[in-house]
């Protein structure tokens, strides 16, 4: 034993560099046998046999770079889920029934804190609440539709941010 930890020297651990990759000369669709052949026929006839079958056909990453108009539509597209413009002024001067979104914010924090979600599945949350009451108008003198809404709104922020989620059914604390 003595003998061969002795002929195991620090050489053995090192290695060289180069720029050949771990897949070169490597056929991942070889098979044993006679389909060999085939298969290098099939790969010398088709030169982007591994790009039209990558993931990622255009390169390592789906985005090299973010054009100036991808950046003009990316910021419209948060424009556009946002809250309504006039949602602030409509619950400051109670055109809007705050009392909803404080039962409702109440109770996301406490489902919150319950399950231990992350910060963004709060933020989330409250975003698709106000999203939703800045367009819509709940019944009045039916508790069950602010309750509805927020388990669906904190449901949904969950599944977005979080790994474990929670039944609907157990959302309902």
């Amino acid at each position: 034993m003595a003998e061969n930890l002795s002929d195991f020297t620090a050489s053995n651990l090192t290695c060289t560099e180069s720029t050949n990759t771990c897949f070169d000369g490597f056929d991942c669709n070889a098979t044993n046998g006679d389909d060999d052949d085939q298969n290098s026929q099939n790969h010398s006839q088709d030169s982007n046999f591994i790009n039209k079958r990558s993931i990622f056909p255009m390169g390592f990453f789906p985005f090299q770079t973010v054009s100036e108009e991808l950046l003009r539509e990316m910021a419209v597209k948060e424009g556009e889920l946002l809250p309504k413009h006039d949602y602030l002024n409509r619950l400051r001067s109670g055109d809007l029934d705050s009392r909803v979104r404080r039962e409702a914010l109440d109770w996301i924090l406490k489902a919150h804190a319950h399950y231990r979600f992350g910060p963004m599945s709060f933020c989330l949350s409250m975003n698709y609440l106000d999203r939703f009451l800045s367009v819509y108008e709940l019944p009045k003198g039916k508790d069950w539709t602010v309750q509805l809404l927020t388990v669906a709104c904190l449901s949904l922020a969950a599944k977005m941010e979080e790994s474990e989620v929670p039944l609907l059914v157990e959302l309902q604390v």
